[in-house]
């Protein structure tokens, strides 16, 4: 059987360092303090991440019902047990190779399986409550919903190309389709995607880094209120950033593994990507820069390095190629020029990058408050509960060496003290901040720290120095995200919701700092019981410090003011009420109906009037959505400008005809004021943006809602024809 060089099946090797062995047979065997375990040697010396040691029939017997160390080099110095994982029985251990079969330990998949799972029920939740609060109210979410009802249109918003490729407006216009045309369905696509990342990169943390790196990443991901507003949205970047997860994830086992079934969904997975939003090739980036740093730093040699290359090379090719449809389509519409011409009008470039930057910082304190802070103060007492080994409380603290067990009292202290303390610092400094401080100094210190003589001594066994270079990929493919999209966001406008695939490589750096944290200072001379069981064990019963914590955490951030001043429910900015446009559309719908029976009646036979919604998309979706609720039949239409109005234009005048206006249009008041001698004005109405819009049209401090500027109001106007 070729050698290892895959540690993507998430098999763990436990905290600590030590490799559990058992005969199959007597799998359910649990050792006790009673026995004495078999002579513990020491794995290769420390500075890297930990993998995985061959495990021969000979071995098993000898220790039959009891956990060993099992190493190559017994006098090596002990490892820096920065992650664990799994270990993998086999007769003989073979040169090197970058093939292996991907078979997982049962009880190490269904823990990984269970904290998705749990991941993905608190993601939902969250992402769930308050449903009617949701609603289209962007304009690209406009744009990207309303395919059902652009029926006339070719089923598409004029010039949708322009926004965004065409997989999530087709996943929307579906959710309605099977929903009986629920305009509301538009609001779950994202609602499940965004749970189904949380769960994803909690089981992605699992595999490369250990199961405390997947709790941390999953609850920063159930946790965070950026992340959670815009699962709330229909906007491609929640989609985006599950496609880019698993299409790194699909990436790193495909450089690995070479399977054809790894390279085929790493390009499916880039691609999909790729036809959600156009910087969706970014997958693509992160696995070919991750790849790149990996070889260059690591010196891996010659033969293997080509082999990754080519892989990457395969993976980058399947993208293109099932994306190369998209790009014909574009042909329609005069090819990639005017999507990319759109897209360069928003980009600040090298020059506006620190101004965008310090924006973006200042969304998210907008938009972050005590449910972030409550997620990363858990983080922290978890960190701290499982760095230090617990000893039962009526055991006194025998030594003043900290590595060795301590009273859980005092874990419970130390817990409580520091996970106020990273909350107070996240309520002031921010807390995407801090976690942005802390995955940064994390992803810089463990890429770069390479122990050439520990490599050196694993060259020896194929399976310590396979499972040790795919650990090293992971790390570099993380690194490569974060730092890549550090520098490359704020070159761009600061929309908050740019920063959500950033946001997500931090998720992951985060966990590979627990991890390390978590597995990094042990007990050098305890037994193995001593040193894995009382720390993992003894995590859960005391799983009442992390509630009582977090939620002392979560006041001292409110009384701090990190819930900011909103209507928003709990003060939760996420559950904020974004309703303002379908209330409009229903109040505009009643004044139309009111002009209308004053009016001359149409000779038109199917319509009793048309209303053009002029660049508003999300007010014209609502008030199409209301076309057949009412005894008024009449069309909606999208207008990019006003030209529809002058007496010149070939406008049917056989029926009245109706313009709204709102901010968008407001923003051009000479198009406006050029129209206004061919218009009638019919009713005013105020309209109450949500945060999510306001993020995207000013930079914080944002102003009150009572004292927003004339723009944000939305007007009803007819055409008078001249008369």
């Amino acid at each position: 059987m070729s050698a290892a060089f895959d540690v993507a099946s998430g098999r763990e090797r436990p905290a600590g360092g030590l490799c559990y062995v058992m005969k199959k047979a007597d799998r359910n065997v649990r050792p006790t303090s009673a026995v004495r375990p078999f002579h513990v040697e020491r794995l290769p010396p420390s500075g890297q991440l930990p993998f995985h040691a061959p495990v021969t029939r000979q071995t098993s017997r000898a220790i039959f019902g009891t956990y060993s160390r099992i190493t190559s080099d017994p006098s090596a110095s002990p490892p820096d047990r920065d992650l664990p994982v799994a270990t993998r029985s086999r007769k003989k251990s073979t040169p090197a190779t970058m093939e292996k079969d991907d078979d997982v330990p049962r009880g190490a998949e269904q823990r990984l399986l269970r904290i998705a799972l749990v991941t993905f029920l608190a993601a939902l939740l969250l992402r769930s409550l308050y449903p009617f609060a949701m609603a289209v109210e962007h304009f690209d979410e406009g744009v990207y919903a309303s395919n059902l009802y652009a029926w006339h249109l070719d089923n598409r918003y004029p010039d949708r190309h322009l926004y965004a490729p065409p997989l999530l407006p087709a996943l929307l216009e579906w959710a309605m389709i099977f929903t009986g045309g629920t305009a509301h369905a538009a609001m779950w696509v994202n609602v499940l995607a965004g749970s189904l990342t949380a769960a994803l990169v909690a089981w992605i943390s699992g595999r490369w880094f250990g199961t405390a790196a997947a709790v941390t990443a999953g609850v920063l991901a159930v946790t965070s209120e950026v992340h959670m507003l815009y699962s709330r949205a229909a906007l491609t970047d929640a989609l985006l950033c599950l496609w880019m997860l698993a299409g790194v994830y699909a990436g790193w086992k495909a450089i690995l593994s070479g399977r054809p079934v790894w390279i085929a969904a790493a390009g499916l997975l880039a691609s999909l990507a790729w036809w959600t939003k156009y910087n969706g090739w970014l997958t693509l980036a992160v696995t070919g820069a991750g790849t790149a740093a990996w070889l260059v730093v690591d010196r891996i040699r010659n033969s293997v390095a080509g082999t990754a290359a080519l892989r990457w090379l395969a993976t980058a090719v399947a993208a293109v190629l099932l994306w190369l449809p998209l790009l014909n389509d574009l042909q329609q519409t005069g090819g990639y020029g005017p999507v990319a011409a759109n897209h360069a009008k928003y980009v600040v470039g090298f020059s506006g990058w620190l101004d965008s930057f310090r924006q973006q910082l200042a969304n998210h304190s907008v938009l972050n408050g005590w449910l972030t802070i409550a997620g990363l103060t858990a983080i922290a007492v978890f960190a701290i509960v499982k760095h230090r080994p617990a000893t039962a409380a009526s055991e006194p603290a025998e030594t003043s060496d900290e590595s060795l067990p301590v009273p859980r009292r005092r874990i419970r202290v130390d817990a409580l003290i520091g996970g106020l303390g990273l909350a107070i610092v996240a309520a002031f400094v921010g807390s995407t901040a801090s976690l942005g401080v802390i995955t940064l100094v994390t992803l810089v210190l463990i890429p770069l720290k390479v122990d050439r003589q520990a490599q050196a001594a694993r060259a020896a066994d194929a399976d310590l120095l396979a499972a040790w270079r795919a650990q090293r990929l992971a790390i570099w493919m993380v690194a490569a995200w974060f730092f890549g999209l550090l520098l490359a966001t704020p070159l761009y406008h600061p929309y908050p919701r740019l920063t959500l695939p950033w946001l997500v490589a931090a998720w992951l750096g985060a966990g590979v700092t627990v991890g390390r944290i978590a597995n990094g200072r042990r007990a050098t001379g305890s037994e193995p019981d001593q040193e894995t069981n009382a720390n993992a064990r003894r995590w859960f019963p005391n799983g009442a410090t992390a509630v009582l914590t977090a939620g002392i955490a979560a006041v001292v951030a409110w009384g701090l003011g990190a819930s900011r001043e909103t209507t928003a429910p709990a003060g939760v900015v996420a559950w904020e009420d974004r309703t303002s446009f379908q209330i409009l559309a229903r109040n505009l719908l009643d004044d139309i109906e009111t002009a209308v029976a004053a009016l001359p009646k149409s000779t038109v036979p199917e319509y009793d009037a048309v209303v053009y919604v002029y660049a508003e998309p999300a007010l014209y979706f609502h008030l199409a959505s209301l076309e057949g609720t009412s005894w008024l039949q009449f069309i909606t239409q999208p207008a990019g400008n006003l030209d529809m109005v002058r007496p010149e234009a070939s406008t049917d005048r056989r029926l009245p005809t109706f313009v709204i206006t709102g901010p968008h249009g407001h923003r051009t008041p000479e198009e406006i004021d050029a129209a206004l001698p061919f218009l009638a004005p019919v009713s005013r109405h105020p309209y109450t943006p949500s945060t999510l819009v306001l993020l995207n049209d000013l930079a914080p401090p944002l102003p009150d809602r009572k004292a927003l500027p004339a723009e944000y109001e939305v007007q009803l106007l007819r055409l008078n024809f001249g008369n």
